[in-house]
């Protein structure tokens, strides 16, 4: 049953993100073909008109990546929203499921879409710069640099610590908005999101603060130790949290 919930989370977000997803991906393909016609026939880099068009279409190229990235995030929380605590949540919450996968096939579901987001855009940038950088013959060698493969756990815990902070922390504005408001839930969700990554933002500012004005490596350490933990309470904590109040508070 939750593969079936999955599957249809991820339905339901690909009626519009695989639409967007397919325009974009059409849209920069256009867009590199007339690049490298501009960048490799010589007749047609002196004709104002072909420039006028390549241009124009890089530059829709680019304001629908922007679009396109604001959707990938905005469209499986809205979902989220629309299908718990909405008139849909009384469909959701009869379904013959636990909480945590009903919770855990939204947080799968953007998570799936973050990640074909991250592909889309990365072609998307492919297309539309590689052709200068052919071009130009502009190219970056990372192979004599061995600061790229260099692994500290520290940093892979703060890169995974800010992910659960950064997927969970919508999920449980959203909820706890829903719950305390009766009217202007999102509006009511947006100033409790807002709040929370206040302090969060302020620790980390006097985190780096103190990181700055010392020396000792141990010290270093334990304030980014003190900064994950803090990430991934919110994180895992907002969690079980956000499952408790729907499971146990959720009236619809």
């Amino acid at each position: 049953m939750f593969a079936k919930l999955l599957k249809h989370e991820f339905r339901t977000s690909a009626k519009s993100l695989g639409l967007f997803s397919i325009v974009l991906l059409t849209s920069c393909a256009i867009s590199f073909l007339f690049s490298i016609f501009l960048y490799t026939s010589n007749p047609i880099q002196d004709n104002n008109i072909w420039n006028t068009i390549t241009n124009s279409l890089m530059g829709f190229a680019m304001f629908s990546m922007v679009a396109y990235g604001f959707c990938v995030v905005f469209i499986p929380y809205s979902q989220f929203y629309k299908s718990k605590f909405t008139d849909q949540g009384y469909l959701t919450f009869t379904l013959p499921v636990k909480t945590h996968q009903i919770l855990l096939s939204s947080i799968l579901n953007t998570i799936l879409w973050a990640l074909i987001g991250i592909v889309v855009l990365f072609i998307c940038t492919l297309l539309l710069y590689s052709p200068s950088y052919v071009a130009s013959q502009d190219y970056i060698d990372y192979s004599n640099d061995s600061s790229v493969f260099k692994f500290d756990i520290l940093n892979f815990l703060y890169g995974t610590g800010t992910l659960i902070y950064a997927i969970i922390l919508p999920y449980l504005s959203i909820t706890l908005g829903s719950l305390v408001a009766k009217k202007r839930k999102l509006g009511t969700a947006f100033l409790i999101g807002y709040g929370i990554n206040t302090v969060v933002s302020f620790t980390e500012s006097l985190i780096i603060l103190f990181w700055g004005t010392t020396y000792i490596i141990a010290y270093r350490h334990l304030y980014l130790t003190i900064y994950i933990a803090m990430l991934l309470l919110i994180g895992v904590g907002g969690y079980f949290l956000m499952h408790y109040l729907i499971d146990k508070k959720l009236n619809i």
